[in-house]
């Protein structure tokens, strides 16, 4: 994402630019780092201090310019994420399959369950913080659209 291997000093910007999968859609600017502070919610009230990177856009083209704002834009690297709490001891997970091609998140869907129905149905989806749309190909949007 971002243009070099690494900033030249803290005091200097550092740009990025990233070319989404949609219709020639990019965003381009600089990045920041700062520390995010995050405190617990649990019995045990801890500090959290995390580095975090944040992009600022200042050109974006494609389905950002009709109306698809890029505010809010969660963007995930291709490394290890975690979100919310560790879960129970018997919380399912979905591993991510890795691509080369199109490093994205990804993961293969094997059953949809509509109202309790569960039809096996096996398709690849990609989680995309920068869409404003679920798109569904046939037979899952068939699938979902009729129950």
């Amino acid at each position: 994402m971002c243009k070099q291997t690494q900033c030249p000093s803290s005091r200097s910007s550092c740009r990025y630019e990233v070319e989404y999968l949609s219709n020639d859609t990019s965003s381009s600017g600089f990045l920041i780092e700062d520390v995010l502070h995050l405190i617990t919610d649990n019995d045990q009230t801890k500090d959290v201090d995390t580095q975090i990177t944040i992009g600022c856009g200042q050109v974006q083209t494609g389905l950002f310019l009709n109306g698809a704002a890029p505010n809010g834009l969660f963007g995930l690297g291709s490394g290890r994420i975690t979100f919310g709490d560790t879960g129970s001891s018997d919380q399912g997970k979905t591993p991510f399959n890795l691509r080369e091609l199109h490093p994205t998140y990804n993961i293969t869907v094997t059953q949809i369950v509509v109202g309790g129905n569960a039809s096996d149905l096996e398709f690849h989806a990609i989680f995309d913080s920068g869409t404003s749309f679920t798109y569904l190909n046939d037979p899952a949007y068939t699938l979902i659209s009729e129950k």
